[in-house]
């Protein structure tokens, strides 16, 4: 009865302000009443009451809330109870909200730092959840190398979902990560990136994102996509990092860029590209081959087994890369290619 009671009180006062937040500042105001809201009965407080008001309130509306979590256990002091202490082992969120997504961050976790974002997100499981941290001591790439990033400098994201059977394959999971990505860009910059086979997202030839894709939990129905995205490195910062052929938005077209803004794009685009992977997959494969860019010239297809394939690209699909070399058409599978570049 009082979890009825409460849920009307929170609808009442702060139903107008979420439905016509037009800025940040409004959207802040809001989330301070919900603190407020929480902490009104010192009752009951805690993760459970918490996940009520998300049941509750959050949920049915589509709103996007934010956790401050850092100002709640201040006040929780004042109410004769201990702060959570932070373990170095088991690093605590130092935020988390709630966004109107239907598969990609409906739940996101944000840590100051962690050892790997996509080794949280798996141990977690949880399709819809989304990891983001601020720094990474362990972060990785494709074939074991290793991602760096400056603190909060970049997106360092991972997502959990659970696909479809039709496109839990790394190939469809990739280009799926990939368009995402590239649509996120063009959003926020205007520029047209491509994606580079299979796992890198380029500005002008130079790399300004990473993918990595592997399963969740040690199970093939849920998967999880790590995104590393440079933000607002300068190119000296690149030159001084030893990386020529890395960039940022930022280092890409002089603009200023707010990292959390492009985090939030990023995961809306992300959600938006895929609603494609159940029941349109012709047309993310139509994105995925156009930001390639490929169709129709000569390359080299580099093999997992280290042999080399050469011909004109006549097709790519999901199903098959099919390279014209004399008159001999050659069916390759995605996942049996490491490397697909233009033949130089």
């Amino acid at each position: 009865m009082y979890a009825v009671t409460w849920k009307r009180a929170a609808l009442d006062e702060l139903a107008d302000p979420w439905n016509n937040a037009p800025d940040r500042a409004r959207g802040t105001a809001a989330a301070n009443q919900i603190d407020q809201l929480l902490l009104r009965d010192p009752v009951g407080l805690g993760e459970s009451r918490e996940r009520l008001f998300r049941a509750l309130f959050v949920a049915p509306l589509g709103v996007t809330y934010r956790v401050n979590r850092a100002r709640r256990r201040s006040r929780l002091a004042g109410l004769s109870q201990a702060p959570a202490m932070k373990s170095v082992s088991n690093p605590q969120p130092t935020g988390e909200w709630c966004r109107p997504a239907r598969h990609v961050g409906r739940r996101v976790l944000s840590y100051d730092e962690l050892p790997s974002a996509m080794t949280t997100a798996a141990a977690l499981g949880e399709p819809g959840v989304a990891i983001l941290a601020g720094a990474q001591t362990a972060g990785r790439g494709q074939y074991g190398r290793s991602w760096l990033c400056p603190r909060e400098s970049g997106v360092l994201l991972a997502v959990v979902v659970a696909p479809p059977p039709a496109a839990r394959r790394p190939a469809v999971l990739t280009a799926w990560a990939a368009v995402g990505v590239a649509e996120c860009i063009h959003s926020v910059t205007e520029l047209q990136p491509r994606i580079k086979w299979p796992n890198d997202v380029l500005i002008d030839g130079k790399k300004v994102c990473g993918i990595l894709i592997e399963s969740a939990a040690g199970t093939s129905m849920t998967a999880v996509a790590g995104i590393g995205l440079n933000v607002i490195q300068s190119a000296a910062d690149f030159a001084a990092a030893g990386l020529p052929d890395a960039t940022s938005l930022a280092a890409s077209t002089g603009q200023v860029f707010d990292t959390a803004a492009v985090a939030e794009r990023l995961l809306d685009e992300l959600d938006r590209v895929y609603r494609l992977l159940d029941g349109d997959l012709k047309m993310l494969e139509a994105m995925w081959a156009n930001r390639l860019g490929l169709i129709g010239l000569p390359v080299t297809a580099e093999l997992t087994d280290g042999t080399l394939r050469q011909g004109e690209l006549r097709g790519l699909t999901f199903d098959a890369i099919e390279l014209d070399g004399d008159g001999t058409v050659t069916r390759l599978s995605p996942e049996a290619v490491r490397h697909l570049n233009e033949s130089r």
